[in-house]
Formats: structure tokens, sequence, C-alpha cells
């Protein structure tokens, strides 16, 4: 990211949305504050297509900064999202032409939630990038990039979710479940590499018990 030439990544899962992006149709990616998500951006940037960053408002002009002075902003497009339903026309419009919308899923902000368990607690998680997908007709992809040593990384993409409008608007429970299972994604995640969970704020509603010693992450099947 910032000049260093030896960085190597291990790509895991990438054709499932790399022919989706040679056809030129939109993907929305679902990734968390965790590892190195602005890494994964630059991956991403081999397929030259324009990748669009969805933030929410208030934090637009902080990311913004960062994003300025590291990369030089050439990487990302920001794009704000919140309860008003306008925000989302320019997101679906760069779907439809063919581009990438990355999304982080780990963090609710007063918007539409669902609650799930995670790490022995219950939290509630935006269904927003489901609801996104549903509008779209894009495929939807959790996706997390983490740091396996110094100068290596892992990209691990899991297998595309196609959401339609009836199960959004007819199956409450649909949601949930879509939401619970990247959740169950995110704590074997965070169970292997607890150091690179960019966590600073109450996410529990109640204390919970600390998590367990962790297991291999699982490839994606």
């Amino acid at each position: 990211l910032m000049g260093r030439r030896q960085i190597a990544c291990v790509f895991e899962g990438e054709e499932r949305f790399k022919s989706h992006l040679e056809q030129r149709r939109g993907i929305i990616l679902v990734g968390a504050h965790v590892g190195c998500w602005e890494l994964g951006g630059h991956f991403l940037g081999r397929f030259d297509i324009p990748v669009n960053l969805v933030v929410i408002e208030r934090e637009l002009a902080g990311i913004q900064r960062l994003l300025d002075s590291v990369t030089g902003g050439k990487r990302f497009r920001i794009l704000t999202a919140d309860d008003n339903p306008l925000r989302s026309v320019p997101i679906l419009a760069a779907l439809r032409r063919g581009e990438i919308v990355a999304l982080l899923g780990d963090r609710s902000f007063g918007g539409a939630d669902v609650e799930v368990s995670f790490l022995g607690g219950k939290v509630r998680l935006p269904v927003g990038p489901y609801r996104l997908a549903a509008a779209s007709g894009a495929p939807l992809f959790h996706v997390f990039v983490v740091r396996e040593k110094l100068g290596r990384y892992r990209f691990v993409a899991f297998p595309p979710e196609s959401v339609s409008r009836e199960e959004i608007r007819s199956d409450r429970d649909a949601a949930q479940t879509r939401v619970q299972r990247y959740a169950e994604r995110l704590e074997t995640l965070v169970r292997q590499y607890p150091f690179q969970w960019a966590n600073f704020f109450p996410y529990w509603e109640r204390t919970s018990e600390p998590p367990s010693a962790a297991g291999p992450m699982p490839t994606p099947t």
C-alpha cells in the first residue's frame, strides 16, 4: 500500500467472483473490520474495475482523508449510506455498471438489523447488504483479508449468495439466517486471528464468556 514491493497474497475462492467481473456484472463484497480490508481493495485493482466502498455518512471525512493520504484516492470510490432510501441510488447504479460494491457487515449503526449469536453472546448486525442484493440482483460474497505473517496475506471469498426480493419481503427469518451465516464465518476468523479484529466499542448487549481457543480457519466450500 505504501511502497512495499514484497507483499504476497494467497487467494482462496477468487474464481467465484472473477467470472462475474469478466462479464461486467456487478458484485457485492461483505467484509469486516478484521485483517486489512484496504489491502483487499488493492488486490481487486488487478481486475481494472472500479471499487465502491460504502461507509456511513459520519465516517466519510475521516476515511476519505486516510485513503487520500495513503493511496492518493485512486483505488476507491466512496459512497455513503444511512436511513435515507435515496442513498442506495448511486450504489445500485454502480452495480448496474458492472462495478464492485464493498461493505463492512460486522457493525450496526442504527439502521435495519437483526439479532444473531456471536462469540457467546447476542449482537445486532445489519441486513442492508442483503436488501441491496435483493434490489439489484447482484451476487453477494463474504470476503476477508487477513495477515498471515510479515508481507504475506490471505484473501478468502466464500460462495456467492443470491437474494430474491420475494425472500426479503415475505420471509422474516430469511435475513436473520443469512446474517447468522456471516456471523459464524466471522467468529471462526476472529478466533483464529483475535489481534486482527479492530473492535473498539461495546459489542454485546450483556457480558459474555470469553471465546475459547482458536481452531484453524476452514477453507470456504
